[in-house]
Protein backbone atom coordinates (compact mmCIF):
# COMPACT_ATOMS: atom_id res chain seq x y z
CA UNK A 1 0.00 0.00 0.00
CA UNK A 2 0.86 3.60 -0.95
CA UNK A 3 1.87 5.79 2.31
CA UNK A 4 -1.02 8.20 3.16
CA UNK A 5 -0.23 11.78 1.90
CA UNK A 6 -0.51 14.42 3.74
CA UNK A 7 -3.39 17.39 2.41
CA UNK A 8 -0.89 20.36 3.24
CA UNK A 9 -1.94 23.46 2.18
CA UNK A 10 -0.50 25.78 -0.03
CA UNK A 11 2.45 28.08 1.46
CA UNK A 12 0.99 31.92 2.39
CA UNK A 13 2.93 34.90 3.49
CA UNK A 14 2.77 35.36 6.74
CA UNK A 15 2.78 38.84 8.64
CA UNK A 16 3.55 37.58 11.95
CA UNK A 17 0.70 38.19 14.03
CA UNK A 18 -0.25 35.05 15.79
CA UNK A 19 -3.51 34.35 16.52
CA UNK A 20 -4.15 33.38 20.47
CA UNK A 21 -3.12 30.08 21.76
CA UNK A 22 -0.63 29.66 18.46
CA UNK A 23 2.55 28.75 18.46
CA UNK A 24 5.17 30.85 15.80
CA UNK A 25 8.01 28.75 15.02
CA UNK A 26 10.75 30.36 13.01
CA UNK A 27 14.74 29.66 11.68
CA UNK A 28 16.85 29.18 9.26
CA UNK A 29 17.24 25.92 6.95
CA UNK A 30 21.03 24.89 5.94
CA UNK A 31 22.36 22.32 4.64
CA UNK A 32 25.72 20.10 5.80
CA UNK A 33 28.09 22.84 4.71
CA UNK A 34 26.22 25.84 6.27
CA UNK A 35 24.73 26.83 2.91
CA UNK A 36 21.06 28.16 2.81
CA UNK A 37 18.55 25.93 1.82
CA UNK A 38 16.09 28.02 -0.15
CA UNK A 39 12.06 26.22 -1.11
CA UNK A 40 12.55 23.50 1.79
CA UNK A 41 9.49 22.86 2.84
CA UNK A 42 8.48 23.30 6.64
CA UNK A 43 5.45 21.85 8.39
CA UNK A 44 3.67 21.58 11.65
CA UNK A 45 2.61 18.39 12.50
CA UNK A 46 0.24 16.89 15.09
CA UNK A 47 -1.71 13.76 15.57
CA UNK A 48 -4.90 13.68 13.56
CA UNK A 49 -7.68 14.89 16.21
CA UNK A 50 -10.74 12.40 16.95
CA UNK A 51 -13.64 12.84 14.30
CA UNK A 52 -11.70 15.28 12.19
CA UNK A 53 -12.50 15.35 8.73
CA UNK A 54 -9.50 16.69 6.76
CA UNK A 55 -5.90 16.60 8.81
CA UNK A 56 -4.46 19.85 7.40
CA UNK A 57 -1.45 20.85 8.99
CA UNK A 58 0.49 24.74 8.74
CA UNK A 59 3.27 24.66 6.05
CA UNK A 60 5.58 26.91 4.71
CA UNK A 61 8.59 27.14 2.16
CA UNK A 62 12.05 28.98 3.23
CA UNK A 63 12.97 31.95 1.53
CA UNK A 64 16.42 32.09 -0.79
CA UNK A 65 18.39 33.05 2.49
CA UNK A 66 17.13 29.82 4.28
CA UNK A 67 15.30 31.42 6.77
CA UNK A 68 11.02 30.18 7.77
CA UNK A 69 8.62 30.95 9.52
CA UNK A 70 5.22 29.10 9.94
CA UNK A 71 3.06 29.35 12.95
CA UNK A 72 0.44 27.00 14.44
CA UNK A 73 -3.06 28.41 14.04
CA UNK A 74 -5.90 26.07 13.55
CA UNK A 75 -4.23 22.83 15.40
CA UNK A 76 -3.45 21.80 18.82
CA UNK A 77 -0.24 21.87 19.98
CA UNK A 78 -0.34 18.48 22.00
CA UNK A 79 2.70 16.59 20.66
CA UNK A 80 3.86 19.22 18.48
CA UNK A 81 6.88 18.65 16.08
CA UNK A 82 8.57 20.92 13.21
CA UNK A 83 9.23 18.64 10.01
CA UNK A 84 11.60 20.19 7.28
CA UNK A 85 12.71 18.25 4.08
CA UNK A 86 14.81 19.82 1.08
CA UNK A 87 12.91 20.75 -2.07
CA UNK A 88 12.17 17.65 -4.87
CA UNK A 89 14.53 18.69 -8.02
CA UNK A 90 12.51 20.10 -10.83
CA UNK A 91 11.02 17.00 -13.03
CA UNK A 92 11.38 14.11 -10.14
CA UNK A 93 9.08 12.27 -7.81
CA UNK A 94 9.93 11.42 -4.34
CA UNK A 95 8.45 7.71 -2.75
CA UNK A 96 9.05 9.08 0.20
CA UNK A 97 5.71 11.00 0.86
CA UNK A 98 6.89 14.05 2.84
CA UNK A 99 6.33 14.92 6.40
CA UNK A 100 6.08 13.16 8.76
CA UNK A 101 7.68 10.67 6.87
CA UNK A 102 6.16 8.30 9.23
CA UNK A 103 7.32 4.92 7.83
CA UNK A 104 10.73 6.60 8.53
CA UNK A 105 10.40 8.17 11.87
CA UNK A 106 12.42 5.51 13.44
CA UNK A 107 15.63 6.96 11.71
CA UNK A 108 17.42 10.28 13.05
CA UNK A 109 17.10 12.24 9.76
CA UNK A 110 13.71 11.59 9.24
CA UNK A 111 12.91 12.28 13.01
CA UNK A 112 10.82 15.90 13.83
CA UNK A 113 12.08 18.53 16.15
CA UNK A 114 9.78 18.60 19.36
CA UNK A 115 8.04 21.64 20.09
CA UNK A 116 6.91 23.43 23.86
CA UNK A 117 3.55 24.27 24.27
CA UNK A 118 4.13 27.02 26.20
CA UNK A 119 5.94 29.82 24.16
CA UNK A 120 4.00 32.04 21.83
CA UNK A 121 7.07 32.17 19.57
CA UNK A 122 10.03 29.96 19.02
CA UNK A 123 13.26 30.38 17.01
CA UNK A 124 15.29 27.47 15.95
CA UNK A 125 18.07 29.38 14.76
CA UNK A 126 19.78 27.24 12.02
CA UNK A 127 18.09 24.57 11.43
CA UNK A 128 20.14 21.60 9.21
CA UNK A 129 17.91 20.47 6.60
CA UNK A 130 18.93 16.20 6.92
CA UNK A 131 16.38 15.30 4.32
CA UNK A 132 18.31 16.57 0.55
CA UNK A 133 17.30 14.86 -2.27
CA UNK A 134 19.31 12.98 -5.43
CA UNK A 135 18.75 12.78 -8.61
CA UNK A 136 18.40 9.16 -9.39
CA UNK A 137 17.19 8.06 -12.87
CA UNK A 138 16.28 4.40 -13.66
CA UNK A 139 16.90 3.58 -17.58
CA UNK A 140 13.92 1.62 -17.72
CA UNK A 141 14.67 -0.98 -20.77
CA UNK A 142 17.98 -1.64 -19.39
CA UNK A 143 16.73 -2.55 -16.41
CA UNK A 144 13.80 -4.49 -17.54
CA UNK A 145 14.65 -5.69 -20.80
CA UNK A 146 12.76 -7.61 -23.70
CA UNK A 147 8.97 -7.39 -21.31
CA UNK A 148 9.06 -3.52 -21.28
CA UNK A 149 8.11 -1.32 -24.09
CA UNK A 150 8.02 2.07 -22.99
CA UNK A 151 4.48 3.53 -23.52
CA UNK A 152 1.74 5.16 -21.29
CA UNK A 153 -0.25 1.79 -21.39
CA UNK A 154 3.43 0.07 -20.22
CA UNK A 155 3.34 2.01 -17.17
CA UNK A 156 -0.15 1.27 -16.09
CA UNK A 157 0.72 -2.18 -15.19
CA UNK A 158 4.57 -1.40 -13.68
CA UNK A 159 4.53 -1.90 -10.13
CA UNK A 160 7.47 -0.45 -8.19
CA UNK A 161 8.50 -1.08 -4.58
CA UNK A 162 10.88 0.90 -2.21
CA UNK A 163 12.26 -0.61 0.77
CA UNK A 164 15.40 0.72 2.98
CA UNK A 165 18.45 -0.71 4.12
CA UNK A 166 16.51 -3.02 6.73
CA UNK A 167 13.78 -4.73 3.81
CA UNK A 168 10.94 -2.14 5.64
CA UNK A 169 8.80 -1.21 2.76
CA UNK A 170 8.51 2.46 2.11
CA UNK A 171 6.18 2.34 -1.26
CA UNK A 172 4.22 -0.04 -2.94
CA UNK A 173 2.18 0.72 -5.28
CA UNK A 174 2.12 2.04 -9.27
CA UNK A 175 4.23 5.24 -9.80
CA UNK A 176 2.81 8.56 -10.81
CA UNK A 177 2.52 9.88 -14.43
CA UNK A 178 4.68 12.58 -13.37
CA UNK A 179 7.78 10.17 -12.29
CA UNK A 180 8.30 9.36 -15.62
CA UNK A 181 10.24 10.90 -18.39
CA UNK A 182 7.91 12.48 -21.44
CA UNK A 183 8.78 9.00 -23.57
CA UNK A 184 8.30 6.31 -20.10
CA UNK A 185 11.76 5.23 -21.07
CA UNK A 186 12.93 6.39 -17.28
CA UNK A 187 11.69 6.91 -13.73
CA UNK A 188 12.86 9.80 -12.69
CA UNK A 189 13.52 9.25 -8.41
CA UNK A 190 14.01 12.11 -5.99
CA UNK A 191 15.79 10.09 -2.88
CA UNK A 192 17.75 11.48 -0.04
CA UNK A 193 21.22 9.73 0.89
CA UNK A 194 21.37 6.30 2.47
CA UNK A 195 21.04 2.36 0.85
CA UNK A 196 17.65 1.70 -0.97
CA UNK A 197 16.60 -0.92 -2.75
CA UNK A 198 14.25 -0.68 -6.11
CA UNK A 199 12.41 -3.22 -7.27
CA UNK A 200 9.73 -3.49 -10.21
CA UNK A 201 7.21 -5.70 -11.47
CA UNK A 202 4.10 -6.25 -13.44
CA UNK A 203 0.75 -6.62 -12.15
CA UNK A 204 0.06 -9.57 -15.13
CA UNK A 205 1.53 -11.92 -13.56
CA UNK A 206 1.75 -14.02 -17.18
CA UNK A 207 5.16 -11.75 -17.38
CA UNK A 208 8.54 -12.99 -15.99
CA UNK A 209 10.53 -10.34 -14.78
CA UNK A 210 13.77 -11.15 -14.32
CA UNK A 211 16.11 -8.31 -13.82
CA UNK A 212 13.63 -6.51 -10.80
CA UNK A 213 15.90 -5.12 -8.16
CA UNK A 214 18.01 -2.23 -7.96
CA UNK A 215 20.41 -1.62 -4.57
CA UNK A 216 21.47 1.68 -4.60
CA UNK A 217 23.76 3.12 -2.01
CA UNK A 218 23.57 7.19 -2.40
CA UNK A 219 26.18 9.06 -0.23
CA UNK A 220 26.22 12.68 -2.43
CA UNK A 221 23.28 14.59 -4.07
CA UNK A 222 24.73 14.59 -7.38
CA UNK A 223 22.38 12.76 -10.53
CA UNK A 224 22.91 9.47 -11.20
CA UNK A 225 21.87 7.21 -14.21
CA UNK A 226 21.01 3.58 -13.00
CA UNK A 227 20.35 0.62 -15.87
CA UNK A 228 21.67 -3.37 -15.41
CA UNK A 229 24.65 -4.64 -17.58
CA UNK A 230 24.75 -8.08 -17.44
CA UNK A 231 22.60 -8.37 -14.02
CA UNK A 232 24.96 -5.95 -12.45
CA UNK A 233 24.22 -2.49 -11.56
CA UNK A 234 25.38 -0.28 -13.56
CA UNK A 235 25.97 3.80 -12.53
CA UNK A 236 26.82 6.93 -14.63
CA UNK A 237 26.71 10.87 -13.94
CA UNK A 238 24.19 12.97 -14.89
CA UNK A 239 23.28 16.48 -14.79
Amino acid sequence: MRPPTVPVPAPEIVTGVLSRDALGVSGRALDAQGMPVSRATVILHTPPCDNCIDHVLPSTLSLPDGVFFVDSAGISLKKLELFIEGPVPKGFWSPLGGPPFDRLSYLPSFKGIRLPRRKARVDLGDVLVKVLYSKVIVDLPKVLGKEYTPSRKAVKVLNFTLRDAHGKIIYDGHLPELAFDPTFSSVNLALPKGAWRVEFSFDNHKVQLQRSVLSIDIKDLGCRKVSLVDGRLSEEACN
